[in-house]
């Protein structure tokens, strides 16, 4: 992935987490990896979202790369910053055990990410 700017994570297409209480349907992609863009606060200037501040005061933007059926390689996707915790849970699983399938999807207004 080479998104280096918040201008760059933000112009990116969010990955679709249906809200699972009134569709009753999720979304299933292949995921290739999960990262971070983390940025100090003095690149986040006129930001206007509150985000978490993580580790050696940086703001974590999560991102993932997903597998799309008409694309040969994955697409870098960003996901929504409640997904920051999962992220930090799913990034020491080891890279060989990529690609995975991952169901996304939202419950109560929380979105949520399950390894399959």
């Amino acid at each position: 992935m080479s998104i280096r700017t918040f201008d760059d994570w933000h112009h990116l297409p969010e990955i679709s987490c249906p809200d699972v209480d009134v569709t009753e349907t999720v979304e299933i992609y292949v995921v290739h990896s999960v990262g971070f863009l983390a940025l100090l606060p003095v690149e986040c200037k006129g930001v206007d979202h509150a985000f978490t501040m993580f580790s050696a005061g940086r703001f974590f933007f999560p991102l993932v790369e997903i597998e799309l059926a008409d694309s040969r390689t994955p697409v870098a996707f960003r996901l929504p910053t409640d997904l920051c915790d999962w992220v930090i849970d799913t990034m020491p699983i080891p890279r060989e055990l990529f690609p995975r399938k991952v169901e996304f999807g939202r419950v109560a207004g929380v979105s949520y990410a399950r390894v399959l």
